[in-house]
């Protein structure tokens, strides 16, 4: 009970805060009162965030993108590969968080995520080591050698990504566009299981999984961007100029992509692909529409709706499972 006290208080801090830039939202907070609708909104909006502050949201995402690959490509994925991806998503994501939680505080306002794990980092240690080790040993009995051989060598790149964004802090901003270097190693890592099993992967695939990618960058840079224009006042820790630049670009940005994707879906050039076409055309509609809109609503509204917007593979997964 006292962990959920905290996270209840972590959030109403949050909107509390966020209050000059959404008058409107909390108008239709308080004229929400106990209805239906409002009940199962709330309902929904702590558990997604009990999954965001655990850091369940990306292994989610991830999964299910990874799923939606396998599907429109006719390959079969054992569910020890998918339980696997997963578990080393959430270790990233956690290590990472863990990592910023250890940095001193700027003096600016933090994310709910960052003072959810600088309160409890210690917490999370066991579980960390737990998952870290039968991670390790699920992947060394039940992963083929080559899938196995390309996970490490992921890993090792990870590892780089860790050592240049916290050991270098605030000084890998200007020149490091860590945006992109999440959205790549996030959509490497997910794709890489499915490529293993595809025995030869046509050459017009690379447009779909570089929408993907493309996806990918749009939340990892719109987060960022928003969080340091309303959180970090344009102050502390400025990003990378291109998160800058198309941050302040972002709906045009989306908008630009959804076209693209369901252009290549009227095409006909890609039949194995439309299921992940459309997802992606789906997933960038609502990071545009979000970005348009985005001044509107609570930064905490923002951050969990930029990753809800992902989860576009589950509704094409439950269609083509009929």
């Amino acid at each position: 009970m006292e962990q959920v006290e905290i996270v209840e208080k972590l959030v109403k801090t949050s909107e509390a805060s966020d209050r000059r830039w959404s008058a409107s939202a909390a108008e239709r907070a308080e004229t929400r009162g106990v209805s239906i609708a409002g009940f199962v909104f709330d309902l929904g909006k702590n558990f997604w965030a009990w999954l965001h502050l655990l850091s369940l949201d990306a292994p989610l995402v991830g999964v299910l993108w990874q799923l939606l690959f396998a599907k429109a490509l006719r390959v079969h994925l054992a569910p020890v590969v998918s339980l696997v991806t997963a578990l080393v998503i959430w270790l990233i994501y956690v290590a990472d968080r863990i990592l910023d939680s250890c940095q001193p505080e700027q003096g600016t306002e933090e994310a709910l995520r960052h003072r959810f794990y600088r309160r409890h980092r210690i917490a999370f240690l066991p579980a960390f080591l737990t998952v870290f080790l039968v991670t390790g040993w699920m992947a060394c009995a039940d992963l083929g050698f080559k899938t196995w051989c390309s996970g490490l060598l992921l890993t090792a790149i990870v590892g780089g990504y860790f050592a240049v964004v916290h050991l270098l802090e605030g000084q890998t901003q200007r020149w490091f566009p860590k945006e992109i270097a999440v959205a790549i190693l996030f959509g490497l890592g997910t794709f890489m299981p499915v490529d293993m099993q595809v025995q030869q992967l046509h050459l017009r695939f690379l447009l779909p999984f570089l929408l993907f990618l493309l996806v990918l960058w749009m939340n990892t840079l719109f987060i960022e961007y928003s969080e340091w224009v309303r959180l970090r006042r344009r102050a502390a820790d400025r990003p990378h100029g291109s998160t800058v630049v198309m941050g302040q670009h972002s709906a045009a940005f989306g908008f630009a992509v959804s076209a693209l994707a369901l252009g290549a879906i009227v095409s006909g050039w890609f039949p194995l692909a439309r299921p992940i076409l459309l997802a992606e055309g789906l997933s960038a509609l609502g990071l545009g529409m979000l970005a348009w809109q985005w001044r509107r609503i609570s930064s905490y509204a923002v951050r969990i709706t930029a990753d809800l917007v992902l989860l576009t593979p589950l509704l094409l997964l439950l269609f083509l499972g009929r």
